[in-house]
């Protein structure tokens, strides 16, 4: 039997993740939006809720996928490729995530000036 390069997978992958990354970003933008209007009793830290973590792990899933596809299209085993695949697509995720968080604490804390890239200039 010949190898058969999974191009179908790498691209149904990539899809998946621009999808989801996608409403991902349509979500916390919305839920910035919201917050900043009405600054409440409501913690930014609430965002990262199943609202906000479901498209997330889609991004990731299909990261995953594309991540995974992508290293099998060199001719190394589907095993193998989702076992290098997903350890990485899960550290990204994770370190992705606290980053997030990190950053609506700083954005609670200190406005949308406190995340001014530009004072650095």
């Amino acid at each position: 039997m010949y190898f058969v390069p999974p191009y179908v997978l790498a691209t149904a992958g990539l899809v998946i993740a621009l999808v989801a990354g996608s409403a991902f970003a349509v979500l916390l933008q919305r839920g910035v939006q919201a917050w900043s209007d009405d600054r409440g009793d409501r913690s930014l830290a609430n965002l990262q809720g199943t609202m906000l973590r479901l498209p997330f792990i889609g991004t990731c899933l299909g990261t995953c996928v594309f991540l995974s596809s992508g290293i099998a299209l060199f001719g190394v085993p589907n095993k193998i490729a989702y076992a290098l695949g997903l350890p990485m697509t899960i550290l990204i995720g994770v370190l992705v995530w606290v980053q997030l968080g990190r950053n609506l604490k700083t954005l609670e804390e200190g406005g949308s000036a406190a995340l001014d890239l530009d004072i650095f200039n």
